[in-house]
C-alpha cells in the first residue's frame, strides 16, 4: 500500500475515533468513550510502527528539508497565531465580564477564559525559556 494512502486512512480513522469518544462524552456513555480510547491506542501503535515511512510524506523525494527560513516562518506564524488566539480569549472574557449584570450565570465562563489565557501565556513563556536555553 502506498504511503499517502496509509496516511489518508489513518487520518480518516483518527477522525472516526475522535468522533466516537466525543459522542461518548456528550451522551455520557462510558462504553463509547473507552472504545474510542482503545481504538486511539491501536492507531497510536500503528503510527509508531510506521513513523519512518510516514515521515517521507513531507517531500516528494523522501527527504526532510528544514532550513533557517522555514524555521523563521514557522516561528513568526506561531507567535502571530498565539497572540491572536490569546487576544480573542481575553476580549471574549472581557465582553462576558461586562455583561455580568445582565447574564450573571456566565460569570464563571469569563473567569475561566481569563485563567485559560494566563495559563496559555505561562506555558508559552516557559517553552520560550526552555528552547532558548536548549539551543543557545
Amino acid at each position: 500500500m502506498k504511503t499517502w494512502v496509509k496516511a489518508f486512512l489513518m487520518f480518516l480513522i483518527f477522525i472516526l475515533v475522535t468522533a466516537i469518544w466525543i459522542i461518548g462524552i456528550i451522551f455520557a456513555d462510558f462504553k463509547f468513550f473507552i472504545l474510542g480510547v482503545i481504538f486511539l491506542c491501536f492507531l497510536a501503535i500503528f503510527i509508531f510502527k510506521n513513523r519512518e515511512e510516514l515521515k517521507t510524506l513531507r517531500n516528494e523525494d523522501g527527504t526532510i528539508m528544514e532550513d533557517e527560513r522555514n524555521m523563521f516562518i514557522n516561528e513568526k506564524a506561531g507567535y502571530n497565531s498565539l497572540e491572536t488566539i490569546m487576544a480573542i480569549i481575553v476580549f471574549t472574557g472581557v465582553a462576558i465580564l461586562t455583561l455580568r449584570d445582565i447574564y450573571p450565570e456566565y460569570l464563571i465562563v469569563a473567569y475561566t477564559l481569563f485563567s485559560l489565557s494566563v495559563i496559555g501565556f505561562i506555558i508559552h513563556r516557559i517553552s520560550i525559556i526552555y528552547y532558548k536555553r536548549k539551543y543557545d
